[in-house]
């Protein structure tokens, strides 16, 4: 049998806990979708809230509580789910598309003027800026969780991902930055987002905060961290990453030297 990932005005569907859904269990959608070539779990949108006891409506804070592994299939759902909404109508004649599937190919096509329309995500970077044994860690003012992150964000056009890391901390906490060094990527689905992870530099300098963006910002040791993201997150992953690794360093220039 089939499962579905399930959405319903933004929100995850959710039965017993699980968010796979047996498809026999729910009347027929009104958008469904393969998330993979023969795949038996497909995207299914529902414009009228199913009646079924014990259906759940999660919102972005129950998903991120998700597995990494988990977190990924949804994330891939999600995408598509917001590129079905996006684009239902042709951006350029606005006639009503259809939906593709070629293979791994996914698009909506425009009967009318043969435009294709592909899902699309938005590259962001995020860093952790180092100086010495310590990690600049900061508070966003969008998501007041009270975790201490990354510093993150987008990429403007005609920018490379180094660019964009020089100009966004320089924004956000008023630090020039040097020796970017690549980490890692993760699809995250809040909505459509590539994050492109990177640990940096600084040279000396004084925090100056961008008040619209940063609620707050401290330099942190490795051995004293604060309250900061999930493993299952590119951030919560990166920033215990270079915890380990300036241990690991620490431990290296004190071992005892053996003959």
């Amino acid at each position: 049998m089939k499962q579905w990932i399930a959405f319903y005005q933004q929100h995850l569907l959710v039965l017993q806990g699980s968010f796979l859904l047996p498809s026999g269990a729910l009347p027929k959608p009104d958008f469904c979708l393969a998330l993979q070539p023969q795949a038996s779990i497909e995207l299914a949108v529902f414009s009228q809230l199913p009646e079924l006891p014990g259906l759940q409506l999660w919102t972005d804070k129950e998903v991120r509580t998700l597995s990494t592994e988990d977190l990924m299939l949804y994330g891939r759902a999600r995408t598509l789910y917001a590129w079905y909404q996006q684009h239902r109508f042709c951006g350029y004649c606005g006639h009503p598309t259809e939906p593709m599937i070629r293979g791994a190919e996914i698009y909506a096509h425009c009967p009318n003027c043969q435009a294709r329309h592909y899902p699309r995500v938005n590259p962001c970077i995020i860093t952790v800026v180092t100086r010495g044994e310590d990690l600049l860690l900061a508070q966003g003012k969008r998501h007041r969780t009270g975790l201490y992150a990354a510093i993150a964000g987008f990429v403007d056009a005609g920018e490379s991902a180094e660019q964009a890391l020089v100009r966004e901390v320089q924004e956000e906490v008023g630090l020039e930055v040097y020796d970017q060094q690549y980490l890692g990527s993760e699809s995250w689905p809040f909505p459509q987002q590539l994050m492109l992870a990177y640990q940096c530099q600084c040279l000396p300098g004084e925090l100056r905060l961008q008040a619209s963006e940063i609620l707050d910002a401290r330099w942190f040791h490795y051995q004293n961290l604060p309250d900061i993201p999930p493993v299952q997150t590119i951030a919560g992953r990166m920033i215990r990453y270079i915890a380990k690794t300036m241990q690991e360093a620490k431990t290296m220039q004190v071992a005892p030297k053996t003959h």
